[in-house]
Parts: structure tokens; C-alpha cells; sequence
């Protein structure tokens, strides 16, 4: 599992944020990965794919062996009129494929929120052109899109179920 802590007074500043990773055999006990040499940044998400561990971040994909060595560090970019994204939640689907999903970024408005209120937020959804990961198409439409008139709309988390459907949280 990846996840991020806070080592400094803010929290609410994500960089401030460190990335850890961690191992269970049976998902209620975890230890932290030593091997694994923490990372600044801020809502990892971890696949196994292509016989290697990546660790994505926003604009930065981490490429590990089987003893938690980098391998690779590749920046990727999303296809698709956003300035950049963040909050990566990536998945393989059934046939093996990777799907990235993300919150776009603009310059010009909230990451989160709402410059004004109400607002729309978008989730995004793109897959690799390549083996690379250095690039991503996007898809046309939003995965999901909610009218928020206030608070924020952000880190989805896909998660696929055992009947083949998807469910996407939100905070």
C-alpha cells in the first residue's frame, strides 16, 4: 500500500506531505516497507504491472523492482486542455490495462473547490498511449462530474468490484 504522512507542522500543505510504503498479510496488520526509500509528495497510488511496482504521483510515475529499488522515475502528461492534474488514482482492468483517473488542474480556478459557488468538478480518465507511461490519452467525456456549492471535490479512489462494476469515492 502507498500512502502519504505529514512530517511537518501543515498539514494542510502538500508539501509538506511524505510518501511511505507499506505491507500486510492480512490487511489489518501493516508495517512500513524499509527498503523503500520515502519520497516528498502527496496521494499515491500503487500498481503492479508489467512484472514492476509503480508509484504514481501527480506529473511523476516511480519505478520499482521486487526489493522496492527505483528503477525508473518517467514524468508522463495527460493529453486534453488542463494545465496539469492531481490526485492520480490508477487501476488495471480486467484485461490488464491501465487506467488513470485525475482531477484536472487549471491556473485559473480552484484545484478542489469553486472559484464561486456553484460550481462544476470533473474527474478525468485517461490511458497510457504506450508501454512507456510517458503519455496518456484522455477520454472526451468526464468519468464523473458533480455540482458542488460548496467544500471541495477531489481524491478519487477507484475501486473495482467482484461483479465487474466500479465504484469511485470522492472527498
Amino acid at each position: 500500500m502507498a500512502f502519504h504522512a505529514c512530517e511537518k507542522d501543515d498539514c494542510d500543505d502538500p508539501d509538506s506531505h511524505v510518501m511511505y510504503l507499506a505491507k500486510s498479510d492480512d490487511g489489518s496488520d501493516w508495517s512500513i516497507i524499509e527498503e523503500f526509500d520515502t519520497l516528498s509528495g502527496s496521494v499515491p497510488e500503487l500498481i503492479y504491472y508489467n512484472n514492476y511496482l509503480y508509484l504514481f504521483t501527480p506529473g511523476d510515475i516511480y519505478q520499482y523492482d521486487a526489493c522496492f529499488q527505483k528503477v525508473a522515475q518517467i514524468e508522463f502528461d495527460v493529453s486534453g486542455d488542463q494545465d496539469g492534474l492531481a490526485d492520480p488514482s490508477v487501476i488495471l482492468d480486467d484485461a490488464g490495462d491501465i487506467n488513470l483517473f485525475f482531477l484536472p488542474s487549471f491556473n485559473d480556478e480552484d484545484l478542489t473547490g469553486c472559484n464561486s459557488y456553484p460550481c462544476i468538478k470533473q474527474i478525468q480518465h485517461a490511458t497510457p498511449d504506450d508501454d512507456s507511461l510517458e503519455s496518456f490519452t484522455g477520454t472526451v467525456t468526464a468519468a464523473i462530474e458533480a455540482l458542488i456549492s460548496s467544500g471541495s471535490f477531489s481524491d478519487p479512489e477507484v475501486v473495482l468490484r467482484s461483479d465487474g462494476t466500479y465504484i469511485m469515492y470522492v472527498s
